[in-house]
């Protein structure tokens, strides 16, 4: 691939990164912000802070369920769209989640569900994903089910072509995954970030979040932790 249509293949992955359930909009990132909170969670811990009342009403007691993933989150891996042998993609996203779990703490750890059903995010690997008819990198979203307690499931696709049908490397597939989880607890995009929220270069993704992408989830989980605490 020439340089030319590389470049404007990452331009359209980063645009298309995402579909996030929880956000009230789609507004991009500045340039100069190198970690951010999607706008719908930013909004909703705005309003339950300035708001006590609303934090212990129905309706913030779902906003709350719904800004934070609670204890141990289950994750599938679906291959089965792949062919041929899809162990180091698989491998890439076991890494993915790992490298999370490194960084959120006790509160919410990622772990491997042997089966479908016992998951509550389910990670298809494909050849190539598509939003609104564009390829992308890859996809997130996700809603909450009504229970005793309410739960919430995901669905992240993640691709393993780039658009000249060659395969992407296994640090690229891992980026991808990382975006992916990002957004699930609560990163936005952020174009100019060195972390996995930024562009993915196919030449060079990153390792793991940024300095700054890891301050923001672990200050803005202490808030909603915050939060919950007193409401109860």
């Amino acid at each position: 691939m020439n340089n030319a249509r590389r470049s404007i293949w990452l331009r359209s992955l980063c645009f298309c990164m995402a579909v996030t359930g929880l956000a009230v909009s789609a507004s991009p990132a500045s340039v100069r912000d190198y970690a951010v909170l999607r706008p719908g969670v930013a909004a909703w811990i705005q309003a339950l802070e300035n708001d006590p009342g609303l934090a212990q009403s129905a309706r913030g007691q779902i906003a709350l369920d719904q800004l934070l993933w609670a204890g141990e989150v289950s994750l599938f891996i679906d291959s089965t769209s792949l062919p041929g042998d899809s162990s180091s993609a698989r491998l890439a996203i076991d890494r993915a989640w790992q490298t999370w779990n490194a960084l959120l703490g006790e509160e919410t750890q990622f772990s491997r569900a042997s089966k479908r059903e016992e998951a509550t995010v389910v990670i298809h690997l494909r050849p190539r994903v598509y939003h609104k008819g564009v390829q992308s990198a890859g996809l997130a979203s996700w809603e909450r089910r009504d229970g005793d307690p309410p739960s919430q499931v995901a669905t992240i696709w993640v691709g393993t072509l780039d658009q000249e049908g060659q395969p992407l490397t296994p640090a690229a597939v891992q980026h991808i995954a990382m975006h992916e989880i990002g957004h699930l607890i609560g990163l936005d995009d952020a174009p100019q970030s060195p972390g996995v929220m930024g562009w993915i270069h196919l030449d060079k993704p990153a390792a793991g979040p940024s300095l700054e992408e890891v301050r923001l989830v672990q200050s803005t989980r202490a808030r909603i932790l915050a939060l919950r605490e007193k409401a109860r």
